[in-house]
């Protein structure tokens, strides 16, 4: 899991420089999401 989330962060960082704050906040959204959901996949029994 801290992997996804340094991914997460390295894009985040990545598009804060090569875009917009509004494309920033969207990529780090939709990979809170991911990661969210891949928590509660490795959660079920």
């Amino acid at each position: 899991m801290e992997a996804v989330v340094a991914v997460a962060l390295a894009l985040g960082i990545i598009f804060l420089f090569l875009g917009d704050a509004g494309e920033t906040v969207t990529v780090i959204s939709m990979a809170t999401d991911a990661t969210v959901v891949a928590t509660g996949l490795a959660a079920q029994p």
